[in-house]
């Protein structure tokens, strides 16, 4: 019986191209390209303050960050789109 190696999720990428998919170099492009916008800077920050040893310049810098870095962005989006801000009041 002949066996198939199935690789799917980052192993495709890491094997097509290991400079491009390697998390230590996406990261920071990711981290960086995510602000645009002095509005974005500000989201970025926040976002930055509720992870452990994240500063808002470098961003999430290892894997053992992004689980927490994508609740947090998680959490932040679903606040955003959940908020009128026409409710709003001072």
């Amino acid at each position: 019986m002949k066996r198939k190696l199935i690789v799917i999720g980052n192993g495709v990428g890491m094997a097509l191209c290991p400079e491009k998919f390697d998390l230590k170099s996406v990261m920071p492009a990711v981290w960086e390209n995510f602000c645009c916008s002095d509005s974005d800077k500000a989201e970025r920050e926040l976002i930055a303050h509720c992870l452990k040893g994240v500063n808002s310049e470098e961003g999430p810098t290892q894997e053992s960050q992004l689980m927490n870095a994508q609740i947090a962005q998680l959490g932040h989006e679903l606040i955003s789109n959940s908020v009128d801000e026409n409710k709003l009041t001072d």
